[in-house]
């Protein structure tokens, strides 16, 4: 009875944590938004996951002196047991974004409407702060990441 008790426990754990994996892979699909500016520097980014494992980005700079870049990525990405978010990258515009570059991020904040990483890998860096987009753009940004690669 003991052992049966037990091998229930184990059970209930081990579904715990596989739906808290399913939850964090559920809650971060779909279109997130990422704005900030400083010193004269404007940065705006979209990025959507999507189930299928894509993730596509694109993001506008304009730095101070009024010059304007904009950059494609398009990566595969998942989440592990230690809610890090690896995307490795299939496709990017940029010089300094190389293809099958991998990138780590930590979740340290997932809600419906707020999305909070700090990447850990290729170098240690600020938390990011991306809000969900009230609007499905998934296949849009991905289609429009494509034709720019």
């Amino acid at each position: 009875m003991r052992h049966l008790f037990i091998f229930f426990i184990f059970i209930f754990v081990f579904d715990a944590v596989e739906a808290d994996e399913r939850s964090l892979n559920e809650k971060i699909l779909g279109t997130w938004i990422q704005s900030k500016s400083q010193d004269g520097e404007i940065f705006y980014q979209e990025s959507t996951y999507l189930s299928d494992g894509r993730k596509c980005s694109y993001a506008f700079t304009k730095n101070a002196s009024g010059e304007l870049d904009i950059d494609f990525y398009l990566s595969h990405w998942f989440i592990d047991k230690t809610n890090r978010v690896t995307a490795e990258v299939g496709l990017s515009s940029s010089e300094y974004v190389l293809k099958e570059e991998k990138f780590i991020d930590m979740i340290t904040e997932l809600t419906e409407s707020k999305l909070v990483i700090e990447m850990v890998e290729p170098f240690k860096d600020l938390p990011d702060i991306y809000f969900k987009s009230p609007y499905e753009k998934g296949q849009e940004i991905c289609d429009l990441v494509e034709k720019n690669t």
